[in-house]
């Protein structure tokens, strides 16, 4: 396999929400996951490269997960295999000694601990942090009660990396235009202050950079470095690992297994059918196998099973171990380590409660947005009458501007615009439903052509539409 490193530096905060949520909040993800961003990359070119539609979909190309970026080294999910005394924690001590549980015996006093959500392996350990941004706002909707809304994204400035594996077979044609985006929306809202991405992709390697230096010995220890859909024979879903399913999934006969296995129910919505698909229980990133058996294991061989992934989905980043020796240590030694990020409170936290709630109403609505925004959403919105423009065509409207909002440049944004109109307008030319193409008189085609043609970031005016759309569709007023 070949890797393609990709750096993504987050011009904008990028709402990656987890896939379950308490109900009034929407909680983010601290990484990107690699179906997002192999998502972003197909929703911009799969209609232009239908000769490439078999490797973007069918798992020709897989794309990792996207973990900070630490020490110039993409981190990895800290393992969840380790213990500490609590009286020891509480002291609160700079330096906490950790000790691996695979296999020891918990002792009376001891808790799973983990020093942060991600760690740099096969070297120096640098831990690394992700800062999380929080925003309120309430949702109106007409006739329904007000509702307080809390959303989380990933805040901007932060820096992540992933890879894009692939093998020989793939088409250097397709490589070549994947490695020429400069930009792409990641998440949710996207060109509406959210999404934005910068990419840059590094030179092209031919070794698992997940996988440090491996040596043939009869006990290692694999760490799950994304989550995992893995199957039993009776295609029910994995929470834990017996031999039988060790040998089957890894290759190893294994005489004795000790493991420190999470789990977690995940689910996906289904844009396309407008619903959200079965629950299923996933293994956890971060969970950690110990393996023993009565040979020296093959470690060669084993990490070349491991670069394809184990188990479904491998294609979006799901299903990736790698083994790691390091863990053979009794001990893990918690000391002043770099963060990029920290955990960010509410920014109207201190504000009293009245007030908060005056504040945010004030923002009409459209404050999961950065203030800055604002004024452009509403705007957008004042351009339109409310409700005279038919819902029909407002949907269909935003669906070519979410197209227009992946175009590299604004002259292509306006070609898809322009296309679509001058189409519907052969369409409805003796037609008596011209009116749902107007707005307060004048052609809908001017208004927005020319409102994206204002400013210096055309996908940021196309945000402001979309979002106006949005709102006038739901009767916000």
């Amino acid at each position: 396999m070949n890797y393609l490193p990709m750096t993504i530096t987050l011009a904008e905060p990028v709402r990656v929400t987890k896939t379950h949520a308490k109900k009034g909040q929407n909680m983010s993800s601290n990484y990107i996951s690699g179906s997002v961003i192999r998502g972003a990359i197909i929703s911009r070119y799969v209609k232009q490269l239908d000769d490439y539609k078999a490797e973007l979909l069918k798992g020709g190309i897989k794309f990792l997960n996207a973990y900070p970026l630490i020490k110039k080294q993409r981190s990895l999910p800290f393992p969840l295999c380790y213990y500490a005394k609590k009286s020891d924690i509480r002291q609160g001590e700079n330096k906490l000694d950790f000790r691996v549980g695979l296999g020891n015996a918990v002792e009376e006093g001891d808790i799973a601990v983990k020093s942060n959500d991600f760690v740099v392996y096969h070297q120096t350990n640098y831990k690394a942090g992700v800062s999380i941004r929080e925003d309120l706002y309430l949702d109106i909707k007409e006739g329904e009660n007000d509702n307080l809304f809390r959303y989380e994204s990933i805040d901007k400035g932060q820096i992540f990396k992933s890879y894009i594996a692939y093998d020989d077979r793939t088409s250097k044609e397709l490589l070549n235009k994947i490695e020429r985006i400069k930009v792409l929306y990641l998440g949710g809202r996207r060109g509406t202050g959210f999404g934005k991405c910068e990419i840059e992709f590094g030179d092209v390697i031919a070794t698992n950079p997940e996988q440090g230096e491996v040596v043939d010995a009869n006990c290692i220890d694999l760490l799950a470095v994304s989550d995992a859909f893995l199957y039993d024979s009776n295609l029910q879903p994995l929470t834990g690992f017996g031999k039988i399913n060790i040998e089957q999934l890894f290759g190893v006969s294994a005489a004795d297994i000790y493991q420190n296995v999470a789990t977690e129910t995940q689910s996906s919505f289904n844009s396309k059918w407008m619903a959200r698909t079965p629950f299923c229980e996933v293994i956890k990133a971060g969970s950690v196998i110990r393996i023993k058996s009565d040979a020296n294991i093959d470690g060669a061989a084993l990490c070349k099973r491991l670069e394809n992934g184990i188990g479904a989905r491998t294609s979006e980043g799901f299903g990736r171990f790698c083994v790691v020796n390091a863990l053979q240590s009794t001990t893990f030694v918690k000391t002043a380590v770099d963060f990029c990020g920290q955990m960010n409170g509410v920014n109207l936290s201190t504000v009293a409660n009245d007030e908060m709630i005056e504040r945010i109403t004030k923002q009409i609505q459209l404050s999961p947005y950065a203030e800055e925004n604002l004024a452009g959403i509403k705007r957008a919105k004042e351009l339109f009458g409310d409700k005279e423009l038919n819902n029909s065509f407002l949907s269909d409207i935003r669906l070519k501007l979410m197209q227009a909002l992946k175009a590299d440049t604004r002259a292509e944004a306006l070609a898809i615009v322009n296309k679509y109109f001058d189409h519907i307008q052969a369409k409805i030319k003796n037609s008596r439903n011209q009116k749902m193409f107007t707005s307060k008189g004048l052609p809908v085609k001017d208004v927005i052509v020319n409102f994206i043609k204002e400013g210096d970031d055309y996908t940021r005016q196309i945000g402001y539409l979309l979002e106006a759309f949005r709102l006038i569709m739901r009767g916000v007023k």
